[in-house]
């Protein structure tokens, strides 16, 4: 088996070299005994480096292209980025051939891609896997890409934060003189019309006006995220329950690192003060009428 492409013509050989690629070339001659010896080391390291492209380029038939580099005597094997060599080897020398080809056609990995995995809140509280279509640049046995589709299976874990990383290895494009990048989806939390997220805990926060809070004290329904229960918040006059959070132990988000357990849900009221206007209007009989009261 082998890769080698054969050139028998200048024009040929000067369309196939492409600046994305790492060219072998091969300068040969039919009466050239040394090169037929060669042949069968270039068939196989052909098939060894896939990353590199391996040209045969007879001199008496591209002449031109045989000046271009320089070639003076056969084999010469010349090493080219596009249409720029990068390095040489000359006469039989199966051993540096192979040397040369290691260094120029072992490839390194791609840079990593992120992509966002956006889930809600719902979603991170029971766990699920997502179906996410994928297209990434794929290498041919000649060295031309082609689009690739994919359905990834993402797991996504009850509980997990917003920042987690799920690694596809090698499942992102190929390019060039690189192997397969990966592919890593960052989960992202969706804002949610209730709650916010504070680690494992969930926190509920309502508004309530100030005047409501001094005459009849702080009440309210909160409902609990698995949407079938309700936590009936009172806090009646005490003005430590009015400022401080309120734990409810063991109602908020699942922990993925110890499972069968979950946060707290943190009921926070916001105490809204009067307004600036509201404030301003105050007579002085009433400014000290509330610092009276206020006092004690």
């Amino acid at each position: 088996m082998s890769r080698v492409i054969d050139c028998d013509e200048d024009s040929f050989f000067g369309r196939t070299l492409d600046a994305s690629r790492k060219f072998v070339v091969d300068f040969t001659a039919s009466w050239c005994a040394p090169c037929r010896q060669m042949a069968p080391k270039f068939d196989e390291l052909s098939v060894q480096y896939p990353y590199l492209t391996f040209l045969k380029v007879d001199i008496d038939k591209c002449p031109v292209g045989a000046d271009k580099y320089g070639i003076r005597s056969v084999p010469s094997f010349v090493f080219l980025e596009g249409t720029n060599q990068i390095d040489y080897v000359g006469g039989m020398d199966p051993d540096q051939l192979a040397e040369k080809c290691k260094k120029h056609g072992t490839p390194v990995k791609g840079d990593p891609v992120e992509h966002d995995l956006v889930c809600s809140l719902e979603e991170l509280f029971v766990g699920l896997t997502k179906k996410i279509k994928i297209v990434r640049k794929r290498r041919q046995m000649d060295g031309d890409f082609y689009d690739n589709e994919k359905v990834l299976e993402v797991p996504v874990k009850a509980g997990w934060k917003a920042g987690t990383k799920i690694t596809f290895a090698g499942e992102g494009d190929e390019e060039g003189m690189k192997l397969a990048s990966d592919i890593i989806f960052v989960v992202k939390e969706k804002e949610h019309p209730r709650y916010t997220r504070e680690g494992n805990n969930l926190v509920y926060s309502f508004d309530i006006p100030l005047k409501e809070v001094l005459l009849h004290g702080i009440e309210q329904d909160v409902p609990l995220f698995d949407g079938e229960r309700v936590h009936s918040f009172r806090a009646d006059t005490d003005p430590t329950l009015m400022v401080d959070d309120f734990v409810v132990p063991g109602e908020g988000m699942p922990i993925s690192k110890a499972p069968g357990t979950r946060g707290d849900l943190i009921i926070r009221p916001n105490i809204k003060l009067p307004s600036c206007a509201t404030i301003d209007a105050l007579t002085e009989d009433q400014r000290d009428s509330l610092a009276d009261i206020l006092s004690y």
